[in-house]
């Protein structure tokens, strides 16, 4: 019987580290905030799964408050979310939405509904 060298053994906990870093499926974290007073309802997509899936989805955010979220590195570590926000007040219809591409971790997106929301 042939025993494991140390190269082998090096190979098998680096692989375990690896495993155990991106157990919690690889998430970088970034934080949402709401830029202006008015409450806004956001939705936010995660654009580096596939296919791209919803880490927010009309979820209420207070004025100047703050929303913690993990979202996915690509293959060149950076993380991509697109968003959409509108005024939680009904009668305001103000929106607002943007693409936010090469995110790193502890990025700060902010989002906003400061435009008027167009019918198509």
């Amino acid at each position: 019987m042939q025993t494991s060298g140390p190269r082998t053994l090096l190979a098998a906990i680096a692989l375990l580290l690896f495993a155990s870093a991106f157990a919690d499926g690889g998430g970088m974290s970034i934080s949402i905030i709401n830029d202006n007073p008015d409450t806004i309802l956001v939705t936010a997509y995660d654009l580096n799964l596939y296919p791209p899936a919803a880490i927010l989805s009309a979820r209420r955010i207070n004025g100047f408050a703050t929303i913690p979220l993990s979202i996915t590195p690509g293959p060149d570590g950076y993380g991509h979310i697109s968003w959409n926000a509108v005024s939680a007040d009904n009668f305001v219809g103000q929106c607002g939405s943007k693409d936010r591409p090469q995110l790193l971790a502890n990025t700060v997106v902010h989002v906003f509904a400061k435009s008027d929301c167009h019918s198509p």
